[in-house]
């Protein structure tokens, strides 16, 4: 009996933690993804790289921001997610 108590008590709290986790992770997955599919016909680990680019998120939505008046086409719905991308894997703090 006590031990259904504790299946009951547990097991939704382990299935709350277990979606928790993913959702972060989705998240970044979108950034990478908005990325790749909006920057990456000009910017890859070969042409344009942007491995050494370390610029905060203020500096990289300016960055943006000029790829769109050079002609890049970027939605403005996928300039937030990457925009986090940038930040998190090419900003000041990044490495």
């Amino acid at each position: 009996m006590q031990s259904y108590r504790m299946n009951a008590i547990v097991l939704p709290l382990a299935a709350s933690f277990a979606f928790a986790g993913p959702v972060s992770v989705l998240a970044q997955d979108a950034g990478a993804k908005a990325f790749a599919e909006t920057c990456s016909a000009c910017h890859t680990a070969k042409v344009r790289p942007l491995d050494k680019k370390r610029m905060t998120k203020d500096q990289w939505k300016q960055a943006i921001d000029k790829m769109t008046t050079l002609g890049a086409e970027i939605p403005k719905d996928k300039v937030p997610p990457i925009l986090d991308y940038l930040a998190r894997t090419h900003g000041p703090d990044s490495k």
